[in-house]
C-alpha cells in the first residue's frame, strides 16, 4: 500500500505561541523539556513589575532561567526575581477557580472560550496560579538552542523598598498588558499569565 501523500491533521494539539505564529498548520512536541518559572510581582499600588530588553526596548514579566535547577525553583520560586532585582518578595495568595468553557468541541485550542469560577469558599493559596507553554531559548556551546518550556506562573508581593535596577519598572497592570500587545512580537505566554492573574486578584480583593 501507498503511504499517504498528505499528513493527517492534529487538532488535539496544544500550540505554543511559537507554533501559532509559525507553523499554524503544523504540531510538535519534544521530550526534552525545560521548566521554567514566570512571575507576576505587585508593589503595594497594585502595578505589575516588568522587565524592558536593553535592545529591544519589549516588556516582558519576570522569568526564570532555562539552566536554573528545578528543585530550586520548587523550593524558592520567587528566588530568581529578588537576585535580579534586590527586592524582598512574598509569595501572594490568590483565590483558586475553575474553568467552564462555552464550546469544548473548538477545533482549535485558542479559539476555546472560557468563563472563570469562583465558590464562596474557596481558599486562596500560594502554589502556581497558571502552567503555560512556550519556547525557551538557551546557549549549548557555541550554538544557539531550543526547548518546550513548562512554565509555572506564581504570584509575588513586595515587601519594603522598591529601588529598582536599569530596565525595570513597575506599571499598572492595564498598561502593562496594552503595551505587551501592542508589541511586534507580543509575548503571549506573558499576556495570558497576566491577564489571567488580574482576573483572580480581584476576586481574591473582593473576597
Amino acid at each position: 500500500m501507498d503511504p499517504p501523500t498528505t499528513p493527517p491533521l492534529l487538532p488535539m494539539a496544544i500550540y505554543t505561541a511559537y507554533s501559532t505564529h509559525h507553523l499554524p498548520e503544523r504540531a510538535f512536541s519534544n521530550a526534552d523539556s525545560a521548566f521554567q518559572v514566570g512571575a507576576v510581582v505587585i508593589n503595594e499600588d497594585g502595578h505589575a513589575l516588568a522587565f524592558r530588553d536593553p535592545e529591544t526596548g519589549a516588556l516582558q514579566l519576570p522569568i526564570s532561567d532555562v539552566s536554573s535547577h528545578f528543585g530550586d525553583l520548587v523550593r524558592a520560586p520567587l528566588k530568581f526575581v529578588e537576585e535580579q532585582t534586590g527586592l524582598n518578595i512574598e509569595r501572594l495568595p490568590l483565590r483558586q477557580a475553575k474553568k467552564r468553557y462555552r464550546n469544548p468541541d473548538a477545533f482549535r485550542w485558542e479559539c476555546v472560550e472560557e468563563d472563570l469560577i469562583f465558590k464562596d469558599d474557596t481558599t486562596s493559596t500560594t502554589n502556581p496560579f497558571s502552567v503555560g507553554l512556550d519556547l525557551a531559548w538557551y546557549n549549548e556551546g557555541t550554538s544557539h538552542s531550543l526547548r518546550q518550556a513548562v512554565i509555572s506562573w506564581y504570584g509575588g508581593v513586595v515587601q519594603g523598598q522598591q529601588d529598582l535596577r536599569t530596565n525595570q519598572c513597575f506599571m499598572p497592570v492595564r498598561d502593562l498588558l496594552l503595551r505587551m500587545r501592542n508589541q511586534r512580537l507580543d509575548p503571549t505566554v506573558h499576556i495570558d499569565a497576566l491577564s489571567f492573574f488580574e482576573q483572580l486578584w480581584h476576586a481574591t480583593e473582593g473576597k
